[in-house]
């Protein structure tokens, strides 16, 4: 029996969603983040965008979303690896 083939992704899998922030990632996609909502749920969403063929872009399967309870422990977690960060040595 062949694969069930998965729905097409929409915009950050939302219902409506507000892109607040994006930036390059590599071969011509981005990263974007918006805040949505999906089935009548909030959330703030984190997803790679690539180019199609003819030059629009598209989602990814690559992303993740956070309900808005989880953004504090999110903002927790990304500050730590930042300072991490900062304290190793920079490869050169």
């Amino acid at each position: 029996m062949a694969p069930k083939r998965r729905k097409a992704i929409r915009d950050a899998r939302s219902d409506s969603s507000t892109v607040v922030g994006e930036w390059p990632h590599s071969k011509g996609e981005i990263v974007r983040v918006a805040v949505g909502t999906y089935n009548g749920h909030p959330f703030v969403g984190m997803r790679r965008w690539y180019r199609d063929i003819d030059g629009n872009l598209q989602p990814s399967r690559k992303g993740i979303s956070f309900r808005p309870e989880d953004l504090k422990a999110a903002r927790k977690a990304l500050r730590a690896a930042a300072r991490l960060l900062k304290k190793r040595p920079s490869a050169s």
